[in-house]
């Protein structure tokens, strides 16, 4: 590269501005960003949990059901959903 840096060092440099800027704008939302942030064939209770821990802070198990199951339930009741 022209600029002296290796493609290798680029890449992970550029890998973690995205981690940074995903971090960055999920506490705007808080936890229902997550819905947001994910594909709905990712969504998981256990990614959810390991997400809001990494973003937030550790969260009790029963907080996380009910955030991600409630959200869920949302949706679906939602026709304006899809």
């Amino acid at each position: 590269m022209k600029d002296g840096m290796k493609r290798g060092s680029a890449i992970k440099l550029d890998k973690q501005a995205k981690i940074f800027r995903e971090k960055s704008r999920a506490p705007e939302k808080g936890k229902i960003e997550y819905f947001w942030l994910f594909p709905c064939g990712v969504w998981s209770l256990q990614h959810f949990i390991s997400w809001s821990t990494n973003m937030f802070r550790p969260t009790e198990r029963n907080e996380a059901h009910t955030v991600f199951y409630n959200t869920l339930y949302i949706f679906r009741d939602n026709p304006m959903a899809s």
